[in-house]
């Protein structure tokens, strides 16, 4: 009968489909550089010291200032931290970094204080001025070193996108840092975070806010940040809307020989009237460092 089903079509059951052709993944070190460049520019910059692990090419590439070109036209520019460290006898400046820990994992562990797996990571800055500075200003990705005194010498300025110094007629500081720079001038070691000027006095270990008047109140609430020993060299910062504080701190192991430097991010909050708190975010060592290495100065720069 034409109806009834063959034997051996009915033991070997149907037909299993076609395979199709595996498509291989496209690795994105065959991509072109354009490419590359578009895809890191989207990236935080928190993350390109681990990137220029991977390769000379990506190395270079993330030095480019293709990069930071591509980053102003996707409006992916950032605030980055930078820290400069002095290693006696060398007069010039080690530059670091703050970025995100290579080997970070995410952890549920529950803490009081949040570590941010943040760590400073060096920078080759070329040109680097041994001059005595008394202040540091940014402008944008331009970082302006103020010679002390100020009527002598130029400005030098450093390219945070391209970490090169250069030297500019002192003119420059009223004109291109602003007009607004005489009460900083006054107290060196200040920040300021949006309209409000902070500093860290040392002999009470405490920090005082000042709204650009002669009245200067004590940053209440600092829960989870360590009181300061008066040889403590502590840094402050005005970081993505919020203030870091950076110190060094020595180890006892092996005989005090080496100091860690610490960061906290602290968040500030408008009390009523103009009370200002600080909460700890988040509280890390990012460096360790010879006994000898001092803790000089903290800035941002927008790149």
């Amino acid at each position: 009968m034409s109806g009834r089903i063959h034997p051996s079509a009915a033991a070997n059951g149907p037909e299993p489909p076609s395979e199709k052709p595996s498509i291989e993944p496209t690795s994105i070190l065959s991509l072109p550089d354009d490419l590359i460049v578009s895809c890191f520019a989207r990236v935080s910059r928190l993350y390109y010291p681990t990137l220029s692990l991977v390769s000379k090419r990506f190395r270079s590439l993330l030095a480019s200032p293709d990069i930071y070109h591509a980053r102003s036209l996707l409006g992916r520019t950032e605030s980055c931290l930078y820290v400069g460290l002095r290693s006696p006898p060398h007069h010039n400046l080690r530059w670091f970094t703050l970025c995100q820990k290579p080997d970070q994992s995410l952890t549920k562990k529950k803490e009081k204080v949040k570590s941010s797996g943040n760590v400073l990571a060096p920078v080759s800055v070329l040109g680097s001025p041994s001059v005595k500075w008394s202040d540091l200003f940014t402008v944008g990705p331009y970082l302006y070193a103020i010679p002390e005194p100020i009527e002598h010498g130029n400005v030098s300025v450093l390219d945070c996108r391209t970490h090169t110094w250069s030297d500019k007629p002192k003119e420059l500081i009223g004109e291109v840092v602003g007009l607004d720079t005489s009460f900083d001038l006054q107290c060196p070691g200040a920040c300021r975070v949006e309209d409000i000027i902070y500093y860290y006095n040392c002999s009470t270990d405490t920090i005082w806010t000042n709204n650009k008047t002669l009245c200067w109140r004590e940053l209440e609430v600092l829960e989870g940040l360590p009181k300061f020993a008066r040889y403590t060299s502590v840094k402050m910062a005005e970081y993505r809307g919020k203030l870091v504080i950076l110190w060094d701190k020595y180890v006892s192991k092996n005989g005090y020989k080496e100091k860690v430097i610490w960061c906290a991010q602290i968040a500030l909050k408008r009390g009523i009237g103009k009370v200002i708190r600080g909460e700890v975010e988040w509280l890390d060592a990012v460096l360790t460092v010879p006994k000898s290495c001092k803790l000089v100065c903290a800035i941002a720069a927008t790149v």
